[in-house]
C-alpha cells in the first residue's frame, strides 16, 4: 500500500466520531470529617419513577467502614466525593434451608 493512502487511511480513523462512553453509574455524595467519619447522602430511584434519599453515617470502627472507603475509592479529611453504584452481585442470598428428615 501506498505510504500517503496508509496516512490517509490512519488519519480518516483517528477522526472518525468516538462513540460516547456511557456515563458513571453514581448514586449520590461522600464527604469525610476530620475525625475520618464517613457521611454518605444516596439516591435511588425505583422500576416505577419512585425516588428515595437516605443518610448513612460510618465510623472509624464500623464494620463496613473499609469497604466504605475502598468502594470510593480512598478518600481524605475534608474531601468530597461522587458515590458510585455498588456491584450488582453484591446482594445478600438468604441462607440455604436446613435439610428435613
Amino acid at each position: 500500500m501506498r505510504p500517503d493512502l496508509l496516512f490517509a487511511l490512519l488519519a480518516m480513523a483517528a477522526s472518525a466520531p468516538k462513540t460516547p462512553a456511557e456515563p458513571p453509574c453514581i448514586v449520590g455524595a461522600a464527604t469525610m470529617k476530620e475525625d475520618g467519619t464517613i457521611h454518605m447522602v444516596l439516591h435511588a430511584t425505583g422500576e416505577h419513577g419512585e425516588l428515595g434519599e437516605g443518610m448513612v453515617t460510618y465510623l472509624p470502627s464500623d464494620p463496613q467502614y473499609k469497604e466504605t472507603l475502598a468502594h470510593l475509592g480512598g478518600m481524605k479529611p475534608g474531601e468530597n466525593k461522587a458515590v458510585p453504584c455498588w456491584p450488582e452481585e453484591k446482594t445478600v442470598k438468604p441462607p440455604a434451608s436446613p435439610a428435613r428428615k
